[in-house]
């Protein structure tokens, strides 16, 4: 049991030096757990993700995933949620209650996702699925 325990620390430590630790992902990440954060404290926000996917059409329902800084595969699980929901983050963050209200603590810049940003969020949660399995 300590050698899995150990070679999961090593997987953690890479995975965040290596993918996440990269200024690009950084800052996209930043910008997905704003967005995540304010949307499991906010039931306006939450509702209208979820009204969005309704009218989009979705089968079922999904609701956001808040990552843990600690867990790697936490990280991977709310990246992948997003990429899922795109189309409906992209069209409540184009809508106008919500454009440009919600930001980034750290940074206090709005969230925000170019066409580059849904490419390496996409990306990433490709190489780290292996890992996950």
């Amino acid at each position: 049991m300590e050698r899995n325990d150990c070679l999961n620390h090593v997987l953690q430590l890479g995975i965040n030096d290596e993918v996440f630790g990269k200024p690009e992902v950084t800052n996209i990440v930043a910008n997905v757990k704003a967005f995540v954060n304010y949307s499991s404290s906010s039931v306006l926000l939450s509702a209208a993700v979820k009204k969005k996917q309704e009218d989009l059409g979705f089968a079922s329902i999904k609701t956001l995933v808040q990552d843990v800084k600690t867990r790697w595969n936490s990280t991977h699980d709310m990246l992948q949620r997003f990429v899922e929901l795109k189309d409906v983050i992209i069209e409540v963050l184009e809508d106008a209650e919500w454009k440009g209200k919600i930001s980034v603590k750290a940074s206090g810049g709005k969230v925000k996702f170019t066409s580059n940003d849904w490419k390496v969020m996409e990306r990433t949660v490709a190489v780290l699925k292996p890992f996950k399995e």
